[in-house]
């Protein structure tokens, strides 16, 4: 995987890496990705604190990326400089959480490849995401973006400090 992401920023690509699994502080992707979002389970067991907005801050020290992690039906936090954000999630009624966090990064991905801000990005995967998350089955469950855009519609997610 090292050199496709290292290819990829030769040519100034975005590499959005889903921080799903246990790894270490310094896993050498992190200075090769332009974008770390966690699963939280992920980020504790990386870090080794159950603290998110810590464990985020333990990695930043070992990247430039944008850096965030998702949980579940809880705000995502990422960090904006040396603070703490928080981006609210679309309340749902889950049924099956199988895929949400695929869905969720491709949603983040295609929102990033559209130029969009990564605070856009995050809100766009929430969506595809939630949605996913009311309907049975991974990959069958993804949302139409007519339906993505009618549930950000909606709602206008208030970025907050933590």
């Amino acid at each position: 995987m090292q050199p496709i992401c290292a290819a990829a920023r030769r040519r100034r690509l975005p590499v959005v890496l889903d921080g799903d699994r246990r790894t270490v502080e310094n896993d050498p992707l992190f200075r090769l990705a332009t974008h770390v979002i966690f699963s939280s389970q992920c980020l504790r067991e990386t870090t080794g604190t159950a603290d998110l907005a810590e464990g985020l801050k333990h990695i930043v020290c070992n990247t430039n990326a944008f850096i965030a992690v998702s949980n579940g039906p809880k705000d995502i936090l990422y960090l904006e400089g040396d603070a703490v954000r928080r981006l609210p999630v679309f309340s749902i009624t889950a049924v099956d959480t199988i895929g949400a966090g695929d869905a969720f990064h491709g949603g983040f991905a295609l929102a990033l490849a559209e130029g969009q801000s990564e605070v856009e990005a995050m809100h766009l995967g929430a969506a595809v995401a939630g949605i996913k998350c009311t309907r049975l089955g991974g990959s069958a469950g993804t949302p139409r973006r007519s339906e993505v855009e009618a549930l950000i519609a909606q709602y206008r997610l208030p970025v907050a400090a933590q």
